[in-house]
Order: C-alpha cells, then sequence, then structure tokens
C-alpha cells in the first residue's frame, strides 16, 4: 500500500501478482472474483447495479462516518492509549500513528464526541432499519454493502 496502511491484498494467482489496497476495493474484488453473483450484480443489470451503487453510497456517506469514528473513538483509542503508556518507545518509532491518537489533545477518549457520534449513528440505523423493512438487502438481492455495515455494529457490540 502507498499509504503504508491496512488492508492491502495480493492476489498470486497473477504474474507478476496482483495488489490492490484499500478496503472497499478489496471487497468489490474479491465479491466479483469469489462471489458467484451472490455478493454483486452483473454489470448488465442496470437496476440492480444501480441499487447496489445506492447501498455502497450509503454505507461510505450516511453509516461510515458515524460507525467507523465511534469504533475508534471508543474501542481502538483507549486500547492505543494503553498501549502507548506501557510502550512509549512505539510513540518515536511510529510518530504518525501516535499523532493520529493524540491530535485532539491528551489522547483520552472523547466521551462528547463518542454520545454524538451514537446519536448520528442510532438515525442512520434507524432508516436503514426502515429501507430493511421492506428489502433483504440494501441493495435489492446483493450483500455486500450490508455486510460492511455488519461488521462494524458487530464491533460496536463488543463495546
Amino acid at each position: 500500500n502507498p499509504f503504508g496502511a491496512l488492508p492491502c491484498l495480493k492476489d498470486y494467482s497473477f504474474d507478476p501478482p496482483f495488489v490492490l489496497y484499500e478496503s472497499r476495493a478489496i471487497a468489490r474484488y474479491l465479491a466479483l472474483q469469489y462471489g458467484k453473483g451472490r455478493l454483486m450484480p452483473s454489470a448488465s443489470n442496470l437496476r440492480a447495479t444501480a441499487l447496489f451503487e445506492q447501498a455502497a453510497s450509503t454505507e461510505l456517506t450516511s453509516f461510515d462516518p458515524a460507525a467507523n469514528r465511534l469504533v475508534f473513538e471508543e474501542l481502538f483509542k483507549p486500547y492505543a492509549i494503553t498501549c502507548l503508556q506501557f510502550y512509549p518507545e512505539f510513540t518515536g518509532a511510529n510518530l504518525n500513528l501516535s499523532r493520529r491518537f493524540f491530535a485532539d489533545g491528551d489522547g483520552s477518549v472523547d466521551k462528547t464526541l463518542i454520545e454524538n457520534l451514537r446519536s448520528r449513528l442510532l438515525v442512520v440505523l434507524n432508516i436503514l432499519d426502515q429501507i430493511l423493512g421492506h428489502h433483504s438487502y440494501m441493495a435489492g438481492e446483493v450483500s455486500m454493502p450490508q455486510v460492511r455495515c455488519w461488521v462494524i455494529v458487530r464491533r460496536l457490540k463488543w463495546l
């Protein structure tokens, strides 16, 4: 990954190996490669493709901004703070990472932000609940964007 981040996929079935980064691109690639038409629609089905793109956009612009930041603030940030307290050499070894964790001051968990994010996420989840009251999946007959939302919601349930 040119950004030095995860995830990154290296598919050795190609020569030279095919390298792909960014989680959404990897998920779409894997869905197309191994989903047998169940996770992403055929490009020839305009309606199904449009519904899929609508669900993917909803996940990206409505669900993810609140959910992903909430998971970071409530789950990963406390873990990172603990790691940095016990392993201060990590701060020097990976200054960019430590700047990210401590960008908002002392690095403590922002309880006000957590409550705001939970409220925003609840609005989105209520809307998604209404949509899913009429459909099995957010994208009609395919489910890849819904799988990503489910993974993040499962992370939040662990908190």
